[in-house]
């Protein structure tokens, strides 16, 4: 099963954006590249045999990730249910309180690139028509590039914080510090793998252009594109590719060029939400505002 997402690119104030993303579902999405996996099998060159054990063993660990990942989300939406209905004044409300102030917490980013799952097809990235898509292609790659390596430090350090803590689960003791550790530790291995996808994804979209242009300038075909996949491990059986799409909607509900002076306003985040129907694009339009730009609306209290 594969993913089709959608991303939204929306600048909030000055250097800071919003990246929204969400995804739907392809059930038949194998055997649409079918004519890929056909040409990849003719090959009998070694560096094609070592990217499809590499995209195998890449699958074969995301999967199992997957598969944990989502008994854990289980278990954890079972406890959540619990603490959810749980009478006022008790301990499990102060969780409920106590939960939601952590999500709250959460980075924008991170939150982002969660949305990107491991088995995407396609990347559509829609932004404002009157941004550059370069631009807006080389702030995502940063932002991929920046975040992989740090949530690669944090999943190291959040799994040296819950391994001394297992030993927890065995006693009848509320065990609020294991569930958060777990928490952020897959919390930081489902940020970094989303951002290791919108990498892949810009990095094949590159290599197409940079095909493109080799076919129209006659200097071989194929030999840029083959260069390219050798030299970033891209194999099209599985690795995502990144559309870069200039919307008038986004553009005339985000005016760009005012917010270099005043932020996006709620109302124009609602409005966008509605349109594209995302319910949560305005709360993450706040956490927007409250971690990058210090809550302050009026752009006055910039973290820099």
């Amino acid at each position: 099963m594969q993913h089709d997402v959608r991303v939204i690119v929306l600048p909030v104030y000055r250097r800071h954006w919003l990246c929204h993303a969400w995804s739907t579902r392809d059930d038949e999405g194998a055997s649409g590249c079918s004519c890929c996996g056909a040409s990849s099998s003719t090959s009998t060159s070694s560096s094609t045999s070592d990217l499809d054990f590499r995209g195998s063993a890449q699958r074969w660990v995301g999967r199992a990730w997957a598969e944990a990942s989502r008994k854990v989300d289980t278990s954890v939406k079972q406890q959540w249910h619990e603490i959810k209905v749980a009478k006022e004044g008790s301990f499990r409300s102060y969780l409920r309180m106590l939960a939601k102030f952590v999500l709250a917490q959460e980075h924008p980013d991170e939150t982002f690139l969660k949305s990107l799952p491991p088995d995407t097809r396609t990347i559509e990235i829609m932004y404002p028509s009157s941004m550059d898509a370069s631009r807006v292609r080389r702030h995502l790659r940063m932002m991929a590039l920046r975040r992989s390596a740090m949530h690669r430090r944090r999943i190291l350090g959040w799994t040296l914080m819950t391994l001394p803590q297992a030993p927890l689960m065995l006693t009848p003791l509320p065990n609020v510090t294991v569930y958060f550790s777990v928490y952020r530790l897959l919390s930081n291995f489902q940020a970094m793998q989303g951002a290791n996808v919108l990498r892949s994804a810009l990095e094949r979209a590159e290599a197409a252009e940079q095909q493109k242009r080799a076919s129209r300038s006659r200097r071989g075909l194929f030999r840029v594109l083959r260069d390219r996949g050798r030299a970033c491990g891209v194999d099209s059986n599985v690795t995502p590719i990144a559309v870069l799409v200039a919307s008038v909607v986004l553009q005339r509900m985000s005016q760009p060029a005012q917010r270099w002076h005043t932020p996006l306003s709620e109302d124009a985040a609602v409005h966008v939400g509605e349109h594209y129907g995302l319910a949560g694009l305005k709360e993450h339009y706040d956490r927007v505002l409250r971690v990058k730009l210090g809550g302050d609306k009026h752009g006055d209290a910039i973290i820099r």
